[in-house]
C-alpha cells in the first residue's frame, strides 16, 4: 500500500456512529475543542481513480453573546436595568443565569415551571414581573447592590454551548445639601488670617472639596475623610493670610465647592457639583511708619474720647437747664407777697398765747419750704443768677 494511503488511514479513524475522529496531529483551521463540538459527520468519497479523500464539513454556527449592558453607576433608591443580548443561531436555549460577586440571584429556564426564579442575595431585589430572558430589573438599589455582575447563557444538547460576560456597577449617594462653611467673620483686613472649615454632606464616593477666593482657586491647608456606615463626609480646612491682592471692591468672596466625580475612566465623566459662598467686608490697610501709626492711633482715640465727653456734657447741661427752669416756674407760681404778710401777722400776734401753737406750726412749714428752695438752688448753680433780689428771712417765734 502506498505511504500516502497509510497516512490517510492513520489520520482518520472511523467511529461506530459513522463519524471520524481527527487526531491532534491533523492540521486544521479551527481549535481542537471547537472542531470537536461543531464538526458535522464526515463522509468518505471514493473517486473513480480509487484514491480515498476525506471531506471535513465545519460550520461556525452556534451561540453568541452580543452585548452585556450593566450600568456603571446608579443612584441609591433607584432601579437598575441589566441586559444580556445573545444569538442562539442553530442552538436551543437552556437557561439564563445572573450572578453578583459569584452568587446566583436570577435564573431563567424557558422549559421550567415557573420560568423565572430569583434567589436571596444581599442588596438584590429582582422585579420578576418585568424581568425576562434578556433583561433583569433591580429595584431600590442600596450600597450593597454595588458589585460585579455576570450573565451566563447556556444552550441545550447536543452542543451544550455556554457563553458569559461580566461588568461592574457602583451605587452612588449624592450629598443632599451643599457644603457648609464655618469660622467666617463679617469684616477682614489685609494681613488678617482667614481660618475656615468646609464640610461636605454625606456621599458615596467621597466628595472632592475645592476652595476659591474671589473666583481664584487656592489650596486647602488640610483635609480629612470620615466614614459613616459607607457614606463619606469630608472636612477641608483653609488657613490663609490675606494679602492686598485679595481685595476686590473692598469685599471678599469665599466659595467652597463639593464635587462627586463618577466614572473617572470614561471620556465624559459625570460630575455633580454643589457650591456654598460667604461674603465679608474687607478693609484696606495703609502701610505707615511705626511712630506715625502710634501717634495717629493716639490722636484718634483722644478725638473719640473728647467728642464723647463733649456730647455727654452737653446733654447733662441741657437736662440741668430744663429741670431748673421747670422748678423756678413752679416756685414763681407760689404767692410770695401773701406769705410775707402772713409772716408779719404772725410776728405781731406772737404775744398772744392762744396763737403760739399755730404760729410754731406755720413757722416750721415756712422754714421747711425755704430750706427746700435753698437746697434746690444749691443743687443747680446754673440758676443762681435767676434768684429773686429779695430773700425771705426765716421767722422765729419765741414764746412768751
Amino acid at each position: 500500500m502506498p505511504s500516502f494511503a497509510r497516512r490517510e488511514r492513520r489520520a482518520s479513524t472511523k467511529r461506530r456512529d459513522g463519524t471520524l475522529h481527527l487526531p491532534s496531529n491533523v492540521p486544521r483551521i479551527f481549535p481542537r475543542a471547537f472542531v470537536q463540538r461543531n464538526a458535522l459527520p464526515l463522509k468518505q468519497l471514493t473517486p473513480k481513480s480509487g484514491n480515498t479523500f476525506v471531506l471535513l464539513s465545519v460550520t461556525v454556527a452556534g451561540l453568541k453573546l452580543l452585548r452585556l449592558n450593566v450600568p456603571t453607576y446608579t443612584l441609591r433608591g433607584k432601579t437598575a436595568l441589566l441586559e444580556c443580548r445573545y444569538d442562539l443561531e442553530a442552538d436551543n436555549l437552556y437557561s439564563i443565569t445572573w450572578y453578583k460577586d459569584h452568587e446566583e440571584f436570577y435564573r431563567y429556564v424557558p422549559s421550567g415551571e415557573p420560568k423565572k426564579h430569583s434567589y436571596i442575595v444581599e442588596g438584590i431585589k429582582v422585579d420578576l414581573w418585568r424581568s425576562d430572558d434578556q433583561r433583569v430589573l433591580l429595584q431600590n438599589a442600596s450600597l450593597h447592590t454595588s458589585g460585579r455582575y455576570k450573565c451566563e447563557v447556556s444552550a441545550e444538547a447536543p452542543s451544550f454551548n455556554s457563553v458569559s460576560d461580566e461588568a461592574s456597577m457602583e451605587v452612588v449617594v449624592l450629598p443632599q445639601d451643599g457644603p457648609t462653611i464655618t469660622g467666617e467673620e463679617k469684616i477682614y483686613a489685609s494681613g488678617d488670617v482667614l481660618d475656615l472649615n468646609c464640610t461636605s454632606g454625606k456621599s458615596h464616593p467621597a466628595a472632592n472639596l475645592s476652595w476659591y477666593i474671589n473666583g481664584e482657586q487656592v489650596k486647602p491647608d488640610s483635609e480629612a475623610v470620615y466614614d459613616q456606615h459607607g457614606l463619606f463626609s469630608v472636612i477641608s480646612s483653609l488657613r490663609l493670610r490675606l494679602q492686598p491682592d485679595h481685595i476686590n471692591d473692598d469685599k471678599i468672596n469665599v466659595r467652597c465647592e463639593a464635587t462627586v466625580e463618577l466614572d473617572s475612566n470614561s471620556d465624559t465623566p459625570l460630575v455633580k457639583t454643589r457650591t456654598t459662598e460667604v461674603f465679608g467686608k474687607l478693609l484696606r490697610s495703609i502701610a505707615l511708619p511705626s511712630p506715625f501709626t502710634s501717634f495717629l492711633s493716639l490722636s484718634l482715640s483722644l478725638s473719640l474720647s473728647l467728642s464723647l465727653s463733649l456730647s455727654l456734657s452737653f446733654y447733662i447741661y441741657l437736662y440741668c437747664f430744663l429741670l431748673s427752669f421747670f422748678i423756678l416756674f413752679l416756685l414763681s407760681r407760689l404767692p410770695t407777697s401773701r406769705l410775707a404778710s402772713q409772716i408779719e401777722k404772725v410776728r405781731e400776734g406772737k404775744k398772744e398765747r392762744g396763737r403760739v401753737k399755730r404760729g410754731k406750726t406755720t413757722e416750721a412749714l415756712i422754714n421747711a419750704s425755704l430750706t427746700a428752695r435753698e437746697t434746690i438752688t444749691s443743687l443747680f448753680p446754673c440758676e443762681r443768677g435767676a434768684e429773686t433780689s429779695e430773700r425771705t428771712r426765716r421767722v422765729t417765734f419765741q414764746g412768751n
